[in-house]
């Protein structure tokens, strides 16, 4: 039988304590030379805004997650350029698991891109690509005529270059067909768009 002491000391009992995300916190970070003049700048994604939490709702986007808006540094000779990133629409949101920049040069510029995956559907993700200029900003690469959408499910993932561009490749397997889009760059309105598709055939074992 609890006694009247008990009792106050539940009652009066603090809530736990639990602690908040310290922000900005990096998510991810590589070192490369953006502008050709021999030295590795620092790259770093960033959660500039919201949490780190376990969506344990029932689903195939169910996990551990960073959501918010993110930014990504530059760290050049010390000098920081911060830009924040934007999504078509929600907050974007990126697993938790450790990974790294995908740079590439997507559009065979000079300069190094990177793509970072939001939630497309239980089937895939769906990925925003993004270039470094060479004083350290980062630029929305858009891309019409074709969702670039992959299997992958990750927070970026690789896409093999072609001459004018590169390829993305993804299976549907209610056509039970692997699709692959072949992207080129308009340099006069600058995105990418589908030139060229592919389809090869797949068993469903």
């Amino acid at each position: 039988m609890l006694t009247l002491a008990v009792l106050l000391a539940l009652q009066t009992a603090a809530p736990e304590y639990v602690p908040s995300t310290p922000l900005p916190m990096t998510v991810s970070e590589v070192r490369a030379d953006i502008d050709g003049d021999g030295n590795a700048e620092i790259i770093t994604l960033q959660l500039i805004s919201g949490r780190r939490f376990l969506d344990d709702e029932p689903s195939c986007a169910s996990g551990e997650k960073f959501e918010g808006r993110f930014a990504v540094v530059v760290n050049r000779l010390s000098r920081l350029t911060t830009t924040p990133l934007d999504g078509d629409d929600d907050p974007l949101w990126l697993w938790t698991t450790p990974f790294s920049f995908q740079l590439s040069d997507y559009n065979h510029d000079g300069l190094l891109d990177f793509n970072l995956g939001t939630y497309g559907t239980c089937r895939g993700w769906q990925y925003l690509l993004f270039t470094i200029t060479r004083d350290g900003h980062v630029r929305r690469l858009p891309v019409t005529g074709g969702t670039l959408f992959n299997g992958d499910r990750a927070n970026a993932t690789y896409f093999p270059l072609t001459a004018r561009g590169f390829r993305n490749s993804f299976a549907d397997p209610d056509r039970r067909v692997i699709v692959h889009q072949y992207f080129r760059w308009d340099s006069k309105n600058r995105r990418f768009y589908v030139y060229r598709l592919r389809e090869d055939p797949f068993e469903i074992e």
